[in-house]
């Protein structure tokens, strides 16, 4: 997971929360591109694993309009 630039090593997430998040960001783009190359590339950052297990939890059919709802209210914010 990527964190704030002022941090000297990578955030950490576990691989649980890592999957769902990953069940919504494939489902949303496609799974070209699996969990665990997205982990070699710097993986998902903060803002992105929030928007993807808000979405998680509403039915499959809304996960878009959530993720974008969940970026509308960080920016904001």
């Amino acid at each position: 997971m990527q964190i704030a630039s002022y941090r000297r090593e990578p955030g950490r997430l576990p691989l649980c929360i890592a999957e769902k998040a990953y069940e919504v960001y494939s489902a949303l783009h496609g799974d070209r591109q699996s969990l665990s190359r997205l982990g070699e590339r710097g993986g998902f950052s903060a803002g992105e694993v929030i928007a993807f297990l808000y979405a998680r939890q509403f039915p499959r059919p809304q996960w878009s309009d959530r993720v974008h709802e969940a970026f509308r209210g960080m920016v904001a914010s």
